[in-house]
């Protein structure tokens, strides 16, 4: 009894709480039924006048195409021939009318028939349209047209007038034409040698086709159009029985006024307007083209007193369509509201359950967020490694070239792109940092900076694209500047990557100019403020842009992203780490007048000139002895770049794509050092360690990991299992670092080294042939790497793709020493950059022969 006597009052007491709340619900929905609705109301109507508005534009452009061809034909030379007393000229002329309208009309498509009818009425000539093809009508088949209205409202007319009929069907032999055929007749007066009247030149258009283009537009915003003649006559209504009915005998009722009788008062005597009926929606205008004529009718007259309405018709159902199923949504919605409000009610009163139920939904919640940590750590770990893989192979081989490369030019040009390199790998770390901890946790890293040489740097990566684009870029840096200052070099590299790359981007004209200032709040400070002004020549930014550019994902204007491409994240970025180094980031700018992008930096420390050159060891005295080393990578890159570290030095090498590959090499071959990567499919590096540790005839072997992971986790295991491990991208010096605590070698004394005269008489290592043995190596690696890739992107001519296999293979060749293959993809790069398709398809079918000539050579020297 007692549990009952609960139970009707936790009903009660939530059957007040929803009283004022269903009568809330109810209030809000009706005000969301007829609200939107009348806003949807007015909408329907801009739209519908909006769509009858620009039937006279549609009108107007097809007459000036009308008028603008009969005025070419009526100016034919021959045609005054045709009335010559000669017969050889009369025939020639008629003979050439017939090609000249022959001609026109197939080009045209757009007129039915185009005739020449003399001054008696009768058709001289006449060209047919029949299914797309002009047919010259024979003499036999012509008619007499005189008592045709077209024909005596024409030759009423001075030369040079036109007249344009109304719209109706076409009559042939007196009468209607079947199928029937929508018609505008335009006519215009010709002339003999001595400006004496003696025909008419008519051109038949096609209806059909301006209707179909009116209707168009009608289509495009989802009404019903109608056209009207001034008698109320439909071209185009609500059935195909009702139009044309002024033509036919049995249909001279079917007007607007049987048909709408509500609302044709309306339309037809007022010039425009809408009105609502028990029918529909109408809104109407009234299209007058002869009153509002434009060039090149300002040099000519044109007879034409038809006025067609435009009426644009939406019935009650479809008018009242969206308000019903709002009516329904909404309905649904408000016994949904309800329900659920009931459920609340009922839940708050029983909060234990509530509680028990939040709990619940509390753990479930956690498991989850755990669960989507642990995917995260995952893809974070593998994400390191396929980045920091390909950053191996380019850090690796623009240390290669810098070894071998002797040009100053070329050497700089090397140097730009091994410290963008740098910079794009400093770069990735930290934003693969940032994906572990929260927002506005970057630790900016200031270091002893040289502004100038960083100015050069930025110089050399640019000056291409602007040589290219014919571009100046200059770079002005203040005599007051400091030698160094104490600044985080990669962030403001970075910051003025994007400025400068920006500018040069949107400049196609002029140049681009940096401009370093700095200035001391006094004498005896020791820190500087720096200034740096990026300005170009481009576009320029409208003010109301110029907050809104640096928000993420924004650019100047709508179609700047469609034209030059890019994420709309560099300027938020460069302002961002602006911020977090304590300056700011501005803009000056207007329309037509270019940009300067100012990046001001207070209280810079000054700093004695700083050390900027690269870790250069030397590593070429270092003499090995002759030793046996097994690489295990399942990207082949990798190993041809061990190898190519390590190509003075007297090594046997074994390669395996996996742990299980290795294993089974150890089977008959037993290094003297294994050079393994972290992640490979099938058995990874710390599988395979456990193994060979595990064997006491392998257990001896030392092991070097390269890993481009960052978890802690296998940081942690190869510090355990390895003898010692890399991280990529590595580096030339460090590779032979460790490559030595493992294997013998002596220190070649420095006279070895031959003096600079003597060296400046070598050739450079970069220019020598390579040996028979690099290219097999190089053959089995086209043909097994490259070649398929090359005949499926050839088929695709997908720009990335083929700028990329063109970069992988001039890198590849210049590590070979193979210069006509540096060349082909260098080539390769050019064409596609410049979009010569022919050129692209042309190098990629050559390469087949290439490797032809190739393997011919091998097979010579052996």
């Amino acid at each position: 009894m007692g549990k009952e006597r609960k139970t009707q009052s936790v009903r009660i007491r939530a059957a007040r709480l929803l009283l004022p709340v269903f009568l809330f619900g109810t209030l809000v929905a009706a005000l969301m039924v007829f609200i939107p609705n009348r806003v949807e109301r007015s909408s329907i109507v801009e739209s519908q006048k909006h769509t009858v508005g620009i039937q006279f534009y549609i009108v107007e452009d097809e007459l000036i195409q009308i008028i603008s061809d009969i005025n070419f034909l009526a100016q034919l030379s021959c045609i005054p021939d045709l009335f010559s007393d000669d017969p050889w000229e009369k025939s020639r002329a008629m003979e050439n009318i017939r090609w000249d309208f022959l001609m026109f009309s197939n080009a045209r498509q757009i007129y039915d028939q185009v005739r020449l009818i003399d001054e008696t009425g009768f058709e001289r000539i006449r060209v047919n349209l029949i299914d797309g093809k002009a047919v010259i009508v024979p003499q036999e088949e012509l008619q007499d047209k005189r008592d045709r209205y077209y024909f005596t409202e024409s030759f009423k007319l001075e030369p040079g007038e036109a007249y344009i009929s109304p719209l109706d069907l076409n009559i042939e032999h007196g009468e209607l034409e079947v199928p029937y055929k929508a018609m505008i007749r335009i006519g215009m007066p010709v002339t003999d040698h001595l400006g004496k009247k003696r025909g008419i030149i008519v051109l038949n258009y096609l209806g059909e086709k301006l209707l179909k283009r009116m209707e168009q537009a009608a289509i495009l915003g989802n009404l019903r159009l109608f056209f009207l003649n001034s008698d109320g006559y439909w071209f185009r209504g609500p059935t195909a029985e009702d139009e044309w009915g002024f033509m036919f005998d049995d249909r001279k009722e079917r007007t607007i006024y049987e048909r709408f009788p509500e609302a044709a008062a309306a339309i037809m005597n007022f010039e425009e307007g809408s009105i609502e009926t028990r029918s529909g929606l109408f809104s109407f205008s009234t299209i007058r083209p002869h009153e509002k004529w434009q060039a090149p009718f300002s040099l000519l007259k044109v007879h034409f007193s038809e006025a067609w309405k435009c009426v644009s018709f939406i019935s009650k159902t479809d008018l009242n369509r969206p308000i019903h199923q709002r009516l329904a949504t909404i309905g649904m919605g408000w016994i949904i509201y309800l329900f659920v409000t009931w459920l609340i009610v009922w839940n708050w009163v029983t909060a234990d359950e509530m509680r028990k139920r939040s709990e619940r939904e509390l753990r479930r919640a956690k498991n989850e967020a755990e669960s989507a940590n642990r995917t995260k750590t995952i893809f974070l770990a593998n994400m390191s490694h396929e980045i920091r893989t390909p950053m191996n192979a380019i850090l690796g081989f623009t240390e290669i070239l810098e070894a071998e490369e002797r040009d100053p030019r070329r050497r700089k040009y090397i140097e730009a792109i091994n410290s963008s390199g740098t910079t794009l790998l400093a770069i990735i770390n930290d934003l693969l940092d940032l994906s572990k901890v929260e927002a506005d946790k970057i630790v900016l890293k200031p270091e002893p900076t040289d502004i100038t040489s960083l100015m050069e740097e930025l110089r050399y990566i640019y000056a291409p694209l602007a040589e290219k684009k014919h571009l100046i870029l200059d770079v002005e840096i203040a005599t007051a500047t400091p030698e160094a200052l104490l600044i985080d070099r990669t962030r403001l590299r970075q910051i003025l990557v994007n400025l400068v790359g920006n500018a040069i981007k949107f400049t196609t004209v002029g140049g681009v100019r940096i401009v370093i200032n700095t200035w001391k709040q006094s004498e005896e400070s020791t820190s500087v403020d720096l200034r740096i002004d990026v300005a170009d020549s481009g576009p320029g930014i409208a003010v109301s842009d110029q907050e809104r550019i640096f928000g993420i994902f924004e650019q100047g204007e709508v179609a700047w992203d469609r034209k030059y491409g890019g994420t709309g994240l560099g300027l938020a970025i460069s302002r961002r780490l602006s911020t977090l180094m304590g300056g700011t980031i501005s803009l000056t700018s207007s329309p037509g007048e270019g940009a300067i992008f100012s990046i001001e930096l207070p209280n810079v420390a000054i700093v004695e000139k700083a050390s900027l050159e690269k870790e250069n060891e030397d590593t070429e005295n270092v003499q090995f002895s002759p030793s046996k080393l097994l690489l295990v990578d399942d990207v082949p890159e990798n190993n041809l770049l061990i190898r190519g570290f390590l190509s003075d030095c007297p090594f046997t090498y074994r390669e395996a794509s996996n742990g299980a590959e290795a294993l089974s090499q150890l089977s008959d071959f037993t290094p003297d050092l294994i050079i393994s990567d972290l992640k490979m499919p099938i058995m990874g590096g710390i599988q395979l360690i456990e193994k060979i540790k595990a064997d006491e005839g392998t257990a001896s072997i030392p092991i070097i990991l390269l890993t481009a992971s960052i978890t802690k986790n296998d940081e942690w295991a190869m510090k355990i299992y390895a003898d010692s491990f890399l991280r990529k991208p590595i580096r030339k010096s460090r590779l032979i670092e460790e490559v030595k605590r493992y294997l013998p070698y002596e220190e070649g004394s420095s006279s070895d080294t031959p003096s600079d005269d003597e060296d400046e008489k070598t050739t450079p290592q970069g220019e020598r042939e390579a040996s028979r043995e690099e290219l097999k190596n190089l053959i089995a690696t086209m043909e097994r790497s490259f070649l398929p890739r090359l005949h499926s992107i050839g088929q695709d001519l997908l720009v990335d793709d083929i700028i990329d296999i063109a970069d992988e293979i001039g890198t590849l060749a210049q590590s070979y020493h193979v210069p006509d293959l540096v060349k082909w993809g260098t080539s390769l790069r050019q064409s596609m950059l410049s979009f010569d398709i022919d050129a692209v398809r042309q190098q990629l079918a050559s390469f087949d022969e290439f490797l032809a000539v190739m393997k011919q050579k091998v097979a010579s020297d052996e």
